[in-house]
């Protein structure tokens, strides 16, 4: 699992136990920079690169962590008695996207950050993996009924407002987190498929393929 920082100058990614980064160019040899030995999956930065968003599990329990990466402080963000994953930035930097299983199934919420005062939930009928357009002017997930999801979001003074949510298309993916992607625009895709057709093709060998020749 990795994830760019927002200056694309670095790619942090778990190799268990810890955290690592490593600079683009290679002219740095890659370090740690967690000391969290639980399973940990780096989920976003911030927009300004001051805070690294990670899912910590620890049992069947699954909370939010925030690193912060001047200091090395790590601590927990939402740590609830329900798991809650997959965190994602706003592009304002002032609200997360994740998903909760507080209601029994996996819903898409959003909360304020830091202060986490403030909660919508998005998704009605199951959802998982937000990604936030990058202008912020949409909010997408992945549905229950395997559906890409988009919610249109209006900004008044920093705070979102969500209109209702809208089914773009179908498609199998993956299970887990991390299973699509959006491009800035907001127009295409990067989608981890299961792919269920498969390309038959024979091989076929022509044995005494000269006579034939000669034979016309």
């Amino acid at each position: 699992r990795a994830v760019w920082h927002p200056e694309e100058s670095d790619v942090f990614f778990r190799r268990v136990p810890v955290f690592y980064v490593r600079d683009v160019e290679g002219a740095r040899p890659e370090r740690a920079v967690s000391s969290n030995d639980l399973i940990s999956v780096p989920d976003d930065f911030d927009p300004c690169g001051r805070f690294l968003l990670y899912s910590l599990e620890s049992g069947n329990d699954v909370d939010l962590w925030v690193l912060e990466l001047e200091s090395g402080v790590e601590r927990p963000w939402l740590d609830e008695p329900y798991p809650e994953r997959d965190g994602k930035f706003s592009p304002n930097g002032g609200w997360v996207a994740y998903g909760s299983t507080e209601s029994g199934s996996s819903e898409i919420h959003v909360r304020s950050f830091p202060t986490g005062d403030e909660r919508f939930v998005i998704s009605g009928g199951g959802g998982r993996t937000p990604i936030w357009r990058h202008d912020g002017s949409e909010l997408f997930y992945y549905s229950t009924d395997s559906e890409i999801t988009a919610v249109p979001v209006t900004w008044t003074d920093g705070r979102p407002v969500f209109g209702r949510p809208a089914s773009l298309f179908r498609v199998i993916l993956r299970s887990g987190d991390h299973s699509f992607d959006v491009f800035p625009d907001g127009e295409r895709f990067l989608l981890n498929r299961i792919v269920t057709e498969t390309d038959e093709r024979s091989l076929v060998f022509v044995h005494g393929w000269q006579r034939e020749l000669e034979s016309r």
